[in-house]
């Protein structure tokens, strides 16, 4: 009886640490071609868009944070209401890339 619950506590341990470990890794490509996209834009409130879907605010993939992609060909943007807009192609292959652009402002040169 006592070796059943020991072996009962140990294997909750054994499931709550495998769980944790996989919640609180670092964000990091999962394989194969995978990768992603890293932004820092000026202005940092400008949206990226990756093949026509919008990720959000530029500022939330900075630092430590992509916006996770497969591998393979990709249209990027990014739009702000009154600037130029920004587009790139990028090839994700197994890589994290980082677009670093200051917007420019619509009818400036």
């Amino acid at each position: 009886m006592h070796t059943r619950r020991l072996l009962t506590g140990f294997l909750v341990c054994s499931l709550l640490l495998a769980s944790a470990c996989s919640y609180f890794s670092p964000t990091t490509p999962n394989s194969g071609q995978d990768g992603g996209l890293r932004t820092l834009v000026i202005p940092d409130d400008a949206e990226v868009f990756v093949d026509g879907s919008s990720m959000g605010p530029v500022s939330g993939f900075r630092g430590r944070t992509f916006i996770p992609m497969k591998g393979g060909q990709h249209v990027v943007e990014i739009k702000k209401p009154g600037y130029q807009t920004y587009r790139h192609e990028v090839t994700i292959n197994n890589n994290i890339i980082t677009i670093t652009v200051t917007l420019k402002k619509e009818g400036v040169n």
